[in-house]
């Protein structure tokens, strides 16, 4: 999994075919379990084939990625 930024999304989303991210808060109890799921329940061969990345919803500048991409509810992806 990536770490994502407001100056990294871009670049992360456009550079490769598929993509997940996983818009997250340190406050939502339900987004260690979405990690979980992320990071050990998927199929290996599905791992290999799809970027995963996460993004922390709290700072203000992520605020308007948010918006954009209509996160109303957290867990998202």
């Amino acid at each position: 999994m990536t770490a994502l930024a407001d100056t990294s999304f871009n670049q992360f989303v456009t550079g490769h075919r598929f993509v997940i991210v996983h818009f997250w808060a340190s406050w939502n109890r339900h987004d260690d379990q979405m990690r979980a799921f992320l990071e050990l329940e998927l199929p290996e061969n599905v791992r290999d084939q799809i970027a995963i990345g996460t993004l922390d919803v709290d700072p203000p500048e992520h605020h308007g990625l948010c918006l954009s991409h209509n996160v109303r509810n957290l867990p998202f992806l």
